[in-house]
């Protein structure tokens, strides 16, 4: 035991034997102390009673009067110090362990739950595995579909290997094994209960599906396109401060969505990697700022800008990466979110077109029936008319 650990058990020693004993002299209770001679006994003990490995040794000699109780105070005093400095040592360094365990993890991935119910789950999910040489392996129990809002997704599932950037969405089946390869990015990701799994293929007859109905797709990568895009944003932004019968519907209309795409549209990339890896951050840019901005009466050049680019190179590249050009996406968008109010509110359809960025209600109604095949008030009516 070091110095100081020897005085301070006998500083802590001296004033237990005084304390008890009060009022003998502050000199009988150094003597006492300091000449204590049952040490052999209760040093013994006491170091098995409380597993710790020396207790300090008083002086030999024999202790009268009080010498066998203040023998038996001063050790205890002891012990106890020693006993809870080792505790406090051990904890002190679990603790940090674990916290720089924490630490390390949560440099790698940040998962949050952003929303939970009865039969999904949405959460955020961001990661950093660029420098990591070495695979992760996971296992997908349920059905999911991955939405990449940044940077790169990237992995392998059976002799596929996929490189997802934002306008990539894959839909995966349950029970299967996948590796995640070296990435950075952010992504949301949806799961599904497996009872709800089941009876959704059973209501909207995908067993003869060419995704769903075959046992040996397992994932599939797909486009977003504006209504999907805008139904995650809406997502995402909301969190828990919606309703749980209001995200329910958001979740379940984008997965009608998503079904929709598998159905008609599987993603065929045209991009080369070059332009890809130049202007991912480009198109993220891009449709942040559509997607806060569409109510506003916004312009190629602002939207450009914003994205660091040309006006001319920017809707080139735009179109390349989501299929529509920044007029047709924003259009889109504005409708879906028409298409929203006009289900869940009952805002009079005037409000609702200017809250959707038109300058009319005439030209919200007709591009509206153009997209849903009716008008605002018969969609209101019979709200059955989906794309």
């Amino acid at each position: 035991m070091e110095f100081v650990d020897w005085v301070s058990c006998h500083v802590w020693g001296v004033l237990g034997i005084y304390w008890c004993h009060y009022p003998i002299s502050i000199c009988q209770t150094l003597y006492f102390s300091l000449q204590a001679t049952l040490y052999l006994i209760a040093n013994d003990s006491i170091c098995r009673l409380f597993c710790v490995d020396r207790l300090p040794v008083p002086d030999n000699g024999f202790c009268y009067q009080y010498g066998c109780s203040a023998t038996i105070v001063h050790y205890w005093l002891c012990a106890g110090l020693i006993t809870t400095r080792q505790v406090i040592g051990k904890l002190s360094k679990t603790m940090s362990e674990t916290t720089f365990q924490k630490v390390t993890q949560v440099e790698k991935v940040f998962s949050e739950n952003l929303f939970a119910s009865d039969f999904y789950q949405v959460k955020n999910w961001a990661f950093n595995f660029g420098e990591d040489k070495k695979t992760s392996v996971g296992y997908n129990d349920c059905l999911c579909f991955v939405y990449v809002r940044r940077g790169w997704f990237l992995f392998d599932l059976s002799k596929e290997s996929y490189n997802m950037h934002t306008g990539h969405i894959v839909i995966d089946k349950p029970n299967y094994e996948y590796r995640l390869r070296p990435s950075a990015g952010m992504c949301t990701i949806f799961n599904f209960s497996n009872e709800f799994y089941a009876q959704f293929v059973e209501d909207l007859n995908l067993k003869t599906s060419f995704f769903f109905g075959n046992d040996n797709l397992l994932s599939l990568m797909l486009k977003s396109n504006p209504e999907t895009d805008y139904l995650h944003h809406q997502i995402v932004s909301k969190g828990r401060e919606a309703g749980r019968l209001e995200m329910d519907q958001l979740v379940l209309d984008l997965l009608q969505q998503i079904v929709s795409i598998v159905n008609n549209q599987s993603l065929e990339d045209d991009l080369n990697g070059s332009l890809r890896m130049n202007h991912i951050a480009t198109i993220e840019r891009a449709k942040d700022f559509i997607h806060q901005n569409f109510s506003m009466d916004i312009s190629l050049y602002q939207i450009a800008d914003h994205s660091c680019v040309s006006p001319f190179h920017f809707s080139r590249v735009f179109k390349k990466f989501t299929s529509f050009t920044p007029h047709q996406y924003l259009q889109n968008v504005r409708l879906k979110h028409g298409q929203v109010l006009l289900k869940s509110s009952s805002l009079p359809i005037s409000d609702i077109s200017c809250q959707a960025g038109f300058n009319s209600a005439d030209y919200f109604a007709t591009a509206f029936k153009q997209k849903y095949g009716a008008s605002p008030s018969g969609y209101r009516k019979n709200p059955s008319f989906e794309t």
